[in-house]
């Protein structure tokens, strides 16, 4: 089995991943993203409910500061803290995300907010 799958792979990568690089290197030419504009179609033509289907969730931890656990607190360090990072993306004053040391393309932040 081992042998058939590094066959197909070896296979995959002289045929259509050889074809398919250079259509992604084309596409690199003119293109911010790779993901945006397939995003964009795939947000805005899906057909099934968007909240469950399409937008990412996170999920939030208990603070660490012990003084800020209960709800009113919580709550309003979590929408002063939402502000912030909303104020930092509008003026660009926010540092790129990284892979390593390499910085990660953040086009689509400005989707997060104010985008329906």
């Amino acid at each position: 089995e081992l042998k058939k799958t590094k066959a197909e792979i070896e296979r995959f990568a002289a045929e259509e991943g050889a074809q398919l690089y250079e259509e992604l290197k084309d596409y690199d030419k003119t293109a911010n993203s790779y993901i945006e504009e397939f995003w964009n179609a795939s947000y805005t033509n899906f057909q099934g409910p968007l909240v469950l289907n399409v937008n990412p969730i996170f999920v939030l931890e208990d603070d660490p500061t012990p003084s800020r656990n209960n709800q009113i607190a919580r709550a309003s360090s979590l929408i002063l803290s939402s502000l912030k990072f909303i104020r930092a993306l509008r003026h660009e004053k926010l540092s790129p995300d990284m892979w390593k040391k390499t910085p990660l393309c953040m086009s689509q932040f400005r989707y997060l907010f104010g985008s329906a």
